[in-house]
């Protein structure tokens, strides 16, 4: 805690920018990849209640909105998900990879990525 002219701040952890917790691609059910609305294939690196950590082989600008379309690894279910870039970058220089965060508009309930996750992930 640190002391300011208001009173007590609490201090941000600084290397941990999650407002929420995250599944990541071990706890998942859903195929290798989801789409970008106009196509785009992308890879999900993990997914939480306010948004989605996705590879993509195309640059996304921040704050463009996008549309995401999970699929289930069966191809039976899908969830599209819109939201807004809030950063990317290059992850890979071969192939040329970016890492993009995309904030979702409305915080999604865990529940329903119930056809996308195990159940380990939902219980924990």
């Amino acid at each position: 805690m640190i002391g300011g002219a208001r009173g007590p701040v609490v201090a941000a952890e600084p290397d941990n920018r999650r407002r929420s917790s995250r599944v990541s691609p071990d706890q998942t059910r859903w195929a290798d990849g989801a789409r970008l609305r106009g196509g785009l294939d992308v890879r999900v690196i993990d997914i939480g209640e306010s948004g989605v950590l996705i590879e993509s082989p195309t640059r996304l600008h921040i704050g463009t909105r996008v549309e995401v379309c999970l699929f289930s690894a069966d191809q039976r279910t899908r969830l599209e998900l819109s939201g807004t870039v809030r950063r990317c970058h290059v992850a890979r220089l071969d192939p040329l990879t970016y890492r993009g965060a995309l904030e979702f508009d409305e915080p999604i309930a865990l529940q329903s990525l119930e056809p996308f996750v195990t159940e380990q992930a939902i219980s924990a």
